[in-house]
């Protein structure tokens, strides 16, 4: 039986794959310590009887083949190759837990969100505690835009694991397209309470205050989501965050009068 998911937080394809290119069925296998009962006289054995391991069946190692195939064109971003090699993989084994999670990432990826959501709906019944499928599949939801499927989903990765604020995030940004401004405040603001290294909330929060006429504030959010992107190195929302916050300054300049 495979090991669920930790309930760890996480976010994005990449950071998803990262590391797990080896084969992901091995598990350690743990000597077990045999004493004598208390009730006995005898000594305390100090012999450890190692476990035995039975090998993978052949069908077993084809389908992790599969698995580990699917990952290695997922790296190399070859994600129509690793979309057949996982489908190969569920095909050969359908309790195969973490390859729906996968395949999930890669069909987002790919815009196939119907798709995305059903895999998503089947890697929560293996995995219902992880935080990270909840999250994901809400942003499948929102591209579709379902949004109340979207927040119902943020809130249970909320319930899950609030201290990362990821879910915060996710809802503030849902409840913003909503046009429910009050509660996309609140979700941004809790998110970065929760934690203040959060860019894309500082961003989000600041693309708000634009929204309700706070255009200082909304500078002051977006040096900050700036800052952030830079430490993080991510050129590309570094840039929009920069063009975005010259635009609002632009907006904010006195128009110098030409004299004769």
């Amino acid at each position: 039986m495979r090991r669920p998911l930790k309930a760890i937080a996480t976010s994005g394809l990449s950071s998803l794959i990262s590391g797990l290119l080896l084969n992901v069925q091995i598990t350690p296998a743990f000597a077990q310590h045999h004493h004598s009962s208390p009730h006995h006289s005898s000594p305390r054995s100090t012999t450890t009887k190692p476990s035995i391991i039975s090998p993978p069946s052949p069908q077993a190692s084809k389908v992790e083949t599969f698995v580990n195939q699917g990952l290695d064109k997922l790296h190399k971003q070859n994600y129509t190759e690793a979309l057949k090699h996982f489908d190969q993989a569920i095909k050969l084994d359908k309790n195969h837990q973490i390859v729906y999670l996968y395949r999930a990432d890669l069909r987002s990826q790919l815009k196939d969100y119907k798709g995305a959501i059903e895999d998503y709906t089947i890697a929560k019944k293996y995995n219902p505690s992880f935080p990270y499928i909840y999250n994901q599949q809400g942003k499948a939801y929102e591209a579709l835009r379902n949004y109340p499927k979207a927040i119902e989903n943020y809130t249970q990765a909320i319930k899950l694991y609030p201290e990362d604020g990821i879910g915060y995030a996710n809802r503030g940004i849902a409840y913003y397209k909503l046009g429910h401004n009050k509660q996309a405040m609140e979700n941004f603001n809790k998110a970065i309470a929760m934690n203040n290294g959060q860019a894309d909330a500082y961003f989000n929060r600041g693309n708000l205050h634009i929204k309700l006429g706070n255009n200082q504030a909304a500078i002051t959010d977006y040096q900050k989501a700036r800052l952030l992107y830079s430490d993080q190195g991510k050129q590309q929302a570094y840039l929009r965050a920069t063009l975005t916050m010259q635009k609002v300054l632009g907006s904010l300049a006195v128009p110098t009068v030409n004299t004769l």
